[in-house]
């Protein structure tokens, strides 16, 4: 009751404050370096005019399945779980001078769900997104200092070169991946990029700022920056794109940490006006995922309350090559459908033999021993650095822009297990009434069988209502 009280309370103040007629969803601002205008006193006073904010409520509803072949740990959800969520998100960039920009993401959040306390690190939490200053000291010459989301990857479903997306999440109503990219913790980082007609070039410097975060760390303060989640190891990246006449782009990336290097190349070529094909491919020496999970887990902490696993909890540090593919195409239609088919391979995923081996395991078990949780925790981190648990997908997205009427967008994904056929899915219906007002409807789950790689999830289905005030 209290939260809907609240929820009613804070939209209605929405419906009832003034906006500005070219008000635009936060979506749409883009950080891409600007021009800077004539003068710096023009620049400062437009500042507010870059400014968006918007208020979300987002209500979902969670069902979970019960006697599965690997059963989760005693304290994961195993019941229906409702959650409610309102969110204040602002999201702004304004010049400070001729030659410096100064930009920032925010969303700060209160949630509401029927296994926390009205009143925790879990209800109250703030997302520091995006803050960092852009100078330019040249034409196409660009310095970045601060927090900043780099997004590489031209595939929708997974991105190969996409090497700063481990551990960024937040809370998404939505679980396409192509939003969820959008939408994520940024690195703090010192970045130059030089941009010129025929293509750019770009290196970037990451430095360690914290330890490393457990991925299963819930209690920590509302207003905690979480530089160990983005900065818990130094980084490296370095990338250069060729803009070419024939509608061929390629861009090629290095990249390096504390315990890998990885080159990476994307590939896309426009084939006539409505169809793109793309490729993305990275390699580099590492560990499997579930390596690599046991590693973390060691190195944070999360697996020291195993005790008797402790051996099971470091692995061999013995590294093997492997690669990362994604091989797709869109397609758009002039009744403006957008279809994306997409197939992904990830080296370091399970083998066919090894998830056979994961769940063989896992079902010897009760749910009181150990064992599980370290079963569950490989799937919690796979989750975390957002890659797939198996090798072998399939991906697929649909998406129709003024569907029926205008202003109604419909979407759907599909991310399909090539093992066993078994699969994560999402509908969505969204629609603009206005320049301030845009609601949403989505409805997703996991299908197959009990041994199946996405019917073994604990979550079965899950549907969520979104409403979002742009001011």
């Amino acid at each position: 009751m209290r939260a809907c009280a609240l929820t009613a309370a804070l939209l209605l103040a929405c419906h009832l404050a003034p906006a500005p007629a070219t008000a635009q969803p936060a979506d749409a601002l883009d950080f891409v370096p600007p021009e800077i205008p004539g003068d710096a006193e023009t620049a400062r006073a437009d500042w507010r005019e870059a400014l968006r904010v918007s208020v979300e409520n987002a209500t979902s509803l969670d069902r979970y399945r019960h006697n599965l072949v690997v059963p989760v740990p005693a304290n994961s959800p195993n019941s229906p779980d409702t959650a409610n969520r309102t969110s204040l998100d602002v999201r702004g960039g304004w010049n400070l001078g001729r030659e410096i920009r100064a930009s920032v993401s925010d969303r700060l959040n209160l949630s509401f769900q029927n296994d926390a306390d009205t009143v925790s690190s879990r209800t109250l939490r703030n997302d520091l997104r995006e803050a960092f200053v852009t100078w330019a000291p040249t034409p196409g010459t660009y310095v970045d200092m601060g927090r900043i989301n780099v997004r590489n990857g031209v595939a929708m479903g997974f991105n190969p070169v996409d090497f700063l997306r481990a551990h960024t999440l937040v809370d998404q109503a939505s679980q396409d991946p192509s939003v969820l990219r959008e939408n994520r913790l940024g690195t703090v980082m010192a970045r130059v990029q030089w941009v010129g007609e025929t293509g750019a070039a770009s290196i970037l410097l990451a430095p360690r700022l914290a330890p490393e975060t457990p991925i299963d760390d819930q209690q920590h303060p509302a207003f905690n920056p979480e530089w160990g989640r983005t900065n818990g190891t130094t980084r490296m990246l370095l990338s250069a794109s060729l803009n070419q006449a024939d509608d061929l782009s390629p861009q090629v990336l290095l990249y390096h940490d504390e315990s890998e290097t990885r080159l990476g190349a994307t590939l896309s070529h426009a084939v006539g006006e409505a169809t793109v094909v793309y490729g993305e491919w990275a390699g580099g020496r590492g560990t499997n995922v579930s390596a690599r999970a046991r590693a973390y887990g060691a190195r944070t902490g999360s697996l020291d309350r195993l005790g008797a696993l402790a051996g099971l909890s470091q692995p061999d540090d013995g590294k093997s090559f492997y690669q990362d593919a994604v091989v797709g195409g869109s397609w758009t239609s002039t009744a403006k459908v957008t279809l994306n088919l997409e197939y992904i391979y990830h080296g370091a995923g399970l083998s066919r033999a090894e998830w056979h081996d994961w769940w063989k395991v896992g079902s010897l078990a009760t749910q009181s021993l150990p064992v599980n949780e370290l079963q569950w925790y490989d799937r919690a981190y796979a989750k975390s650095e957002q890659v797939p648990f198996t090798r072998h997908h399939a991906f697929a997205r649909v998406a129709w822009t003024d569907a029926f009427i205008p202003r109604l967008e419909l979407s759907a994904f599909s991310l399909v297990n090539l093992y066993d056929g078994s699969l994560m899915g999402q509908v969505s219906a969204t629609y603009y009434w206005s320049d301030q007002w845009t609601t949403e409807i989505l409805a997703g789950g996991t299908l197959g069988r009990d041994t199946s790689v996405y019917g073994s999830q604990s979550r079965t289905t899950n549907a969520s209502f979104r409403l979002v005030r742009y001011f």
